[in-house]
């Protein structure tokens, strides 16, 4: 199906030209397909699997177990593609013998990226409504993540940084083990050997993906923006590699420059929010696991005395 009627129209350049996200235009449809989707999966298909495979459950659910589900279906189903996707994506930029330099890191818009880009920026429209829709449920920490992964995502359609924001959405790969632990707990088998296995997962996976990954990741963007932090686009400045690949990209019409100041202090801002909360969620996961599986023992130690 044509869809270039949709990047072309006027309310998606007037976005577009209002956001200044120059590149967004032509995947609007791949987005908005996305976030349909995922709507899809929220409305008709999580309430249908649960209904077929455990019919008796799902009619003792109360509207806001059913709506609970029905959410976290969504995120188990995105995770399973853009987790995967970003992982695949990160492990051939790092098997890349040429690697790109600083400039490119920051500037240069790579297709593959944006691709996942498109399916994530979906779904955070979908995650972004609900918490706001579903405030008292979600609080602040997940009001805060929503509207630091739609920063993310959406720089990347200036283009700025899409390099590097899959770096960020590879912490997807941890939430198939977060909707697990959901799902069986609201199955009434929080303590159960499926679980416990589910949860020792889900703690090494954070930890590496989350907590060392996250760090390296958060460290990287950082230092790179700082290089680029009002800098001069000189030869002298930059050095001969660096300055002929500003020339390229500018060539390209992508708008390479320096990194103002505000950009910086956001984006340095979002990704310590970011990766605050990574270090919250790992404790939080920690301490909740040792609890059940303590009271697990107690519980079973008391019985057999």
């Amino acid at each position: 199906m044509d869809t270039a009627w949709l990047a072309e129209s006027r309310p998606v350049q007037g976005l577009a030209a209002l956001l200044n996200l120059r590149i967004l235009p032509p995947h609007v449809d791949r987005i908005l397909l996305s976030l349909a989707c995922f709507q899809f999966i929220y409305m008709v298909l999580a309430g249908r699997f649960a209904q077929f495979f455990m019919p008796k459950q799902w009619s003792r659910f109360t509207e806001d177990d059913k709506a609970n589900w029905n959410r976290r279906m969504v995120s188990l189903a995105q995770s399973l593609v853009i987790g995967p996707a970003c992982l695949y994506i990160i492990l051939r930029q790092r098997a890349s013998t040429n690697p790109p330099g600083l400039m490119e890191r920051i500037w240069q818009n790579y297709d593959l990226e944006v691709q996942i880009l498109d399916i994530a920026m979906g779904y955070f429209l979908f995650h972004f409504a609900m918490t706001v829709l579903e405030y008292e449920k979600h609080g602040i920490q997940m009001m805060m993540h929503a509207t630091i992964g739609l920063f993310y995502i959406g720089g990347a359609y200036y283009p700025f940084i899409n390099y590097y924001t899959v770096w960020f959405l590879v912490y997807e790969m941890t939430n198939p083990c977060l909707n697990i632990y959901h799902f069986l707990n609201q199955l009434g088998k929080p303590v159960s050997p499926v679980a416990i296995a589910n949860a020792s997962v889900w703690i090494i996976l954070f930890f590496f993906i989350r907590i060392v990954w996250g760090t390296y990741a958060s460290i990287s963007i950082c230092l790179d923006l700082f290089q680029l932090r009002e800098a001069p686009m000189t030869l002298e400045h930059l050095g001969a590699d660096e300055f002929a690949a500003y020339r390229r990209l500018e060539a390209d019409n992508l708008r390479p420059g320096p990194v103002r100041n505000w950009v910086f202090i956001i984006t340095v801002l979002s990704s310590s929010i970011l990766q605050s909360l990574n270090y919250l969620w790992f404790y939080l996961i920690v301490t909740r696991a040792l609890k059940k599986v303590t009271a697990k023992y107690r519980k079973e130690t008391s019985k057999a005395d």
